[in-house]
């Protein structure tokens, strides 16, 4: 993560939305390869 936010500052080739939201797919992602994330916690589309 640090070297990710340490390239983005010097670089800039990605928007500040596009950081965040690699950096929380990774960490899902980690958290999911885990077994951390109880099913009921993983986040679905909203129902209207």
């Amino acid at each position: 993560m640090d070297g990710a936010c340490l390239n983005w500052i010097e670089h800039r080739d990605l928007s500040r939305g596009e950081l965040r939201d690699l950096l929380l797919g990774t960490l899902l992602g980690a958290l999911t390869a885990a077994d951390a994330i109880p099913p009921e916690a993983i986040l679905r589309p909203l129902s209207s």
